[in-house]
Formats: structure tokens, sequence, C-alpha cells
């Protein structure tokens, strides 16, 4: 393997490793349990006010921006 394919190779584990960690973060607010959902009191607030909708938006971008542009 020449240098090139190693450096390569390591600059796309790194970017699926960091894709990876904001994709845990996403399944974790999808996954949030009942008890944090209710003590966070969102289901009565509209959609654009919700704090865990928003922080998957926001881990969503990112994921997208940083396989694409990183």
């Amino acid at each position: 393997m020449s240098a090139t394919s190693t450096i390569l190779l390591g600059t796309m584990t790194g970017k699926l490793a960091v894709a990876a960690v904001f994709g845990l973060l996403i399944l974790l607010l999808i996954l949030l349990p009942s008890s944090v959902r209710k003590m966070l009191k969102e289901e009565q607030l509209p959609w654009w006010r919700r704090t865990r909708l928003w922080a998957m938006v926001i881990a969503a971008i990112q994921v997208i921006v940083y396989l694409t542009f990183g």
C-alpha cells in the first residue's frame, strides 16, 4: 500500500468515525426515554420550539457537511 492510499484511508476512517458519533447522537435523541420527554414537556410545544428536534436537525446537517467537505 502506498503512502497516498494510507493517508486517504486514514482520512476516510476519521470522517466515518465523526459521522458515526453524530449518528449515535441522533439515535440517542430519537430513542430518548418517555420519562425524559415528559420532563422536557416537548409534547405541548409547537415543532419549531422543540429542542430535541433541532438537535437532531443540526447533528444531521453536521454529518452531511463533514462527509461532503471534511
